[in-house]
C-alpha cells in the first residue's frame, strides 16, 4: 500500500492508520465477546436454575438434608430444602445477574466511548489524509501542468534552435557554394589572365625582336660608317641617326615599363594643384607641336579656375598620350582640345580631323600591341592607348571614343577631381635657370662605358668627376680627397650599392660619414622610395641624359644643404669678415628692393643697371652665370615679358638665398669668436 500512496501519504501516517484500525477492530471484538459471554451466562443460569428446581422438587421428599451446590460465576448455591429457599436463591441469582449486567453495561459503555473517540480520531485522520491527498493531487496536477508548459517551452526552444541551426547551416552552405563559385571564377580569371600574359609575352618577344632589332642595326651601321669617314658633316649625320635610334629604343623601353607599372598605379600621388595653369601649360606645349606639323590647334577650357586635388602627373600623361596620338594620326587639318570642370569632375574631349578608325579597329584599339594604322604608326609598340586607358581606370575615370574613317576621332575622358582649400605649392621655376651643381663628384659603377659618359657629361659642366669600377677604388679615392656627392650603382659584384652605403657610414674615411650618397639603378619598377628609406639621398634611373643628370645632382645638392655661394674669394683679403658679410647683406637687400620694384613695370633699363652693379660681387661669390643668364634675356629684343618676369623672379630668389646664406655665415663666425 505504501508504494501506491507514497505520493501523498507518508509511511508513518499509513502505520498510524493501520494501528487505529487494529485498535478499533480489537474493541469491536471485545464488545462482541462480552455480549456473547453475557448471553452464554444467562442461558447457563436459566438452565441450571431449571435443573436445580426440578432436582429439588423431586428430592425434597427423599432427602431434605441433601445439599445442592453449583458454582455460577463464583456463587455457591446450596441445595434448599424448601420453596422459600428456592425463591431466595432465585433472587440471589437475579441479583448476581443484574450485577453482571451492570458490569457488562459499564464495560460496554466504556467500549462505546472509546469507540466514539476512535471514530473521531479516525474521521479526523481520514479527513486530514483526504486533504493531504487532495493537496497532493493538486500539486501533481500543477506539476503536470508545469511539466506540460515546460515541455511546450522546451519544444519551442528546440524548434527555434533547430530553425536557427538550419538557417545558419543554409548560410554556411550558401557561403561555401558562393566561395567555391568565386574560387572557380577566380581560377578561371587567373587562367584567362595567364593566357593573356602568355599571349602578351609572345607579342612582346615578337614585337621587341622586330622593333628593336631595326634601330640596333641602324646604330651598328651608323657607328661603323661614322668611324670610317673623315667628313665631319657625314659623321655628324651618322651620330644624329645613332642618337635618334637610341631615343627610339629608349621610348620603346619606357612604354614597356609604363605598361608593366600599370598594376602599381593604385598608389596615387594626390596633391593640390591649380587646374587652369595645369591645362594651359599642356595647351601651350602642344600648340607649338601642332604648329610644327602645320596643324591648327584650338582650345576651349571652361570653369577651370579652381584648385583641385589629384594626381597631376598621371592626368598629364593621359592628356599627353591622347594629344600626341591626335597629332600623329592627323596628316592635315585641326585638333580641338576641350575641357570643362563641373560637379567635381574634369571632362576632357580631344577631337581631330585625322584618318579615323573603323569598327574593327575600335574594338581592339585599347588592347596592347595593337596599332591603329600600320603605315603611319611605324614607331612604338602600340601601347599608348592601352596605357592611357589603364591610367584612366586607376584614377576611377571613364574613357570613350567615337571615330569614323576619313573624318577623324574624338576621345572623351571623365576624371573625378574634388575641389580643395589646401595650399598649392606653385612651381615658379623659370624657363631659363642655372642649376646648383656640386664641385666634386665620385661615381661608382662596374659599367666602364657609363662611367666614361658620366665623366664627360659632368666635365662639360665644370664638375670634377672621379670614376671607380668597384668599392675598393672608391675607398682609395675618399682617402685622397673629399667629395660633395657620391653616385653609386646598386647591382655590382662583390659589394653592391647598399654595402657601399653601410661601409661609408660606418667608417672614418675622409667625409664618408657626411657625404650625400645617391643611387643609380636600371630597375624599371619605379619603387625609388625604398632607397631613401635605406639611407640614400635620392635615386636616378639609368640610362639618363645630361640634362636629367644635372637636374638630379642640383636637387641632391640643394636637398643636402650644400652652400651655394663661395665666400672664400670675397673674404680672403679683408680683415673684418663680419663687416664685409654685413655689407653683402645690406647691398643685397638694396638690390632685392630695386629689382622687385623694376619687376612690377618690367623696366628693362633699370634691371640692366641693377645687374651691372651686382656683377662684381657675384663674380667673387662664383655665381656670375646667374646674372649672365639674366643679362642675355634683358638684351634679347625678342624676349617676351613672361620670360623676363620668370628670369627676374629666379634672380630675386637667388638674392634671397644669398642673404640667408650670408646671415648663416655671420652666425657661425660669431659662435667661433665667442
Amino acid at each position: 500500500m505504501k508504494q501506491y500512496c507514497s505520493g501523498f501519504v507518508s509511511s508513518e501516517q499509513i502505520d498510524t492508520l493501520r494501528g487505529m484500525l487494529r485498535y478499533k477492530e480489537s474493541h469491536l471484538q471485545h464488545i462482541m465477546e462480552t455480549i456473547q459471554r453475557q448471553n452464554m451466562t444467562d442461558s447457563v443460569l436459566i438452565e441450571r436454575l431449571q435443573s436445580i428446581a426440578r432436582i429439588n422438587t423431586s428430592n425434597i421428599s427423599k432427602n431434605n438434608s441433601h445439599e445442592v451446590q453449583s458454582d455460577i460465576r463464583g456463587i455457591r448455591v446450596e441445595s434448599v430444602s424448601s420453596v422459600s429457599d428456592l425463591h431466595e436463591l432465585n433472587k440471589k441469582v437475579l441479583s448476581v445477574q443484574a450485577e453482571c449486567g451492570r458490569h457488562i453495561y459499564i464495560y460496554a459503555d466504556s467500549l462505546r466511548m472509546q469507540n466514539e473517540v476512535l471514530n473521531r480520531n479516525l474521521y479526523n485522520f481520514i479527513t486530514r489524509l483526504d486533504g493531504q491527498a487532495q493537496n497532493a493531487f493538486k500539486s501533481r496536477e500543477q506539476k503536470i501542468t508545469e511539466a506540460q508548459e515546460f515541455s511546450l517551452w522546451t519544444f519551442s526552444i528546440v524548434i527555434i534552435v533547430a530553425i536557427v541551426f538550419l538557417f545558419f547551416s543554409f548560410l554556411i552552405i550558401r557561403h561555401d557554394i558562393e566561395k567555391e563559385k568565386r574560387q572557380k571564377d577566380k581560377l578561371q580569371q587567373i587562367i584567362e589572365e595567364n593566357k593573356e600574359l602568355l599571349d602578351m609575352r609572345k607579342k612582346i618577344i615578337l614585337t621587341v625582336s622586330h622593333d628593336v632589332r631595326g634601330p640596333l642595326g641602324n646604330i651598328n651601321n651608323c657607328a661603323e660608317l661614322a668611324s670610317s669617314t673623315r667628313e665631319k658633316k657625314k659623321r655628324e649625320n651618322y651620330l644624329e641617326n645613332i642618337r635618334h635610334s637610341c631615343r627610339h629604343i629608349l621610348h620603346l623601353v619606357n612604354d614597356l615599363m609604363d605598361a608593366y607599372r600599370l598594376n602599381d598605379t593604385r598608389e596615387l600621388n594626390s596633391v593640390p594643384f591649380y587646374l587652369d595653369s595645369f591645362l594651359h601649360r599642356i595647351s601651350d606645349n602642344f600648340l607649338r607641336k601642332a604648329n610644327s606639323h602645320a596643324l591648327i590647334f584650338k582650345t576651349r577650357h571652361r570653369n577651370i579656375n579652381v584648385a583641385v586635388k589629384g594626381d597631376p602627373d598621371k592626368i598629364e600623361q593621359i592628356l599627353t598620350n591622347l594629344l600626341t596620338n591626335a597629332i600623329k594620326f592627323t596628316p592635315s587639318g585641326s585638333i580641338y582640345f576641350k575641357s570643362e570642370y563641373e560637379e567635381g569632375k574634369l571632362c576632357v574631349e580631344i577631337c581631330d580631323t585625322g584618318i579615323g578608325m573603323d569598327k574593327e579597329t575600335l574594338n581592339r584599339v585599347f588592347s596592347p600591341f595593337e596599332r591603329a594604322a600600320q603605315n603611319i604608326n611605324s614607331e612604338g609598340f602600340g601601347l599608348g592607348l592601352f596605357i592611357t586607358k589603364g591610367l584612366v581606370e586607376a584614377l576611377s575615370g571613364n574613357m570613350n571614343v567615337n571615330s569614323e574613317v576619313g573624318k577623324g576621332s574624338a576621345f572623351q575622358v571623365i576624371i573625378p577631381l574634388m575641389e580643395t582649400d589646401e595650399v598649392v605649392e606653385e612651381d615658379i621655376t623659370p624657363k631659363y635657370h642655372l642649376s646648383v651643381l656640386p664641385k666634386k663628384v665620385l661615381v661608382v659603377d662596374d659599367d666602364s662605358i657609363l662611367l666614361k659618359v658620366t665623366e664627360d657629361m659632368l666635365g662639360r659642366n665644370g664638375v670634377i668627376c672621379t670614376t671607380c669600377v668597384n668599392v675598393q677604388n672608391a675607398v682609395e679615392a675618399l682617402y685622397k680627397s673629399d667629395y660633395d656627392l657620391v653616385l653609386t650603382d646598386i647591382q655590382m659584384p662583390v659589394t653592391d650599392g647598399f654595402g657601399l652605403l653601410e661601409l661609408f657610414r660606418n667608417s672614418d674615411i675622409g667625409n664618408s660619414r657626411t657625404v650625400p650618397i645617391a643611387a643609380m639603378t636600371a630597375r624599371g619598377d619605379g619603387n625609388f622610395g625604398i632607397y631613401e628609406q635605406y639611407g640614400f639621398c635620392g635615386c636616378i634611373h639609368k640610362p639618363f641624359e645630361m640634362k636629367g643628370l644635372l637636374a638630379f645632382l642640383s636637387g641632391m645638392i640643394v636637398k643636402s644643404g650644400y652652400s651655394e655661394f663661395d665666400f672664400s674669394r670675397l673674404l680672403e683679403n679683408t680683415e673684418d669678415r663680419q663687416d664685409m658679410l654685413s655689407l653683402v647683406i645690406k647691398e643685397s637687400e638694396k638690390d632685392l628692393t630695386e629689382l622687385e620694384h623694376a619687376l612690377k613695370s618690367v623696366n628693362r633699363e633699370l634691371m640692366r643697371g641693377i645687374v651691372h652693379r651686382m656683377m662684381p660681387a657675384w663674380e667673387m661669390l662664383g655665381k656670375e652665370k646667374v646674372l649672365y643668364e639674366f643679362q642675355a634675356v634683358l638684351h634679347d629684343t625678342n624676349a617676351e615679358e613672361k620670360c623676363i618676369k620668370e628670369t627676374a623672379i629666379q634672380v630675386i630668389e637667388w638674392i634671397k638665398k644669398l642673404i640667408s646664406e650670408t646671415e648663416k655665415k655671420m652666425n657661425r663666425n660669431e659662435n667661433i669668436d665667442s
